[in-house]
């Protein structure tokens, strides 16, 4: 059985490891910021009380970003 063999486990340790790795840190740079930035836009429309008729375009969140990372 494949899953058994001795001289194959460190091998498959060592790459589950870096993949596991390469994942978090993707996850860490590049989607959890995303994220949380659009959270943070939400709280701010939500806590100026904004009923949003329309969608929120790039430039006004982008606005709204500024204001948040400026506090």
């Amino acid at each position: 059985m494949p899953h058994l063999d001795i001289t194959a486990y460190l091998t498959q340790y060592s790459w589950t490891l870096l993949i596991l790795l390469a994942l978090y840190s993707i996850m860490s740079l590049y989607i959890l910021p995303g994220i949380h930035n659009n959270l943070r836009i939400r709280s701010i429309v939500q806590e100026e009380g904004v009923a949003l008729s329309e969608p929120l375009g790039v430039i006004q969140a982008y606005a709204l970003l500024q204001q948040v990372l400026r506090r």
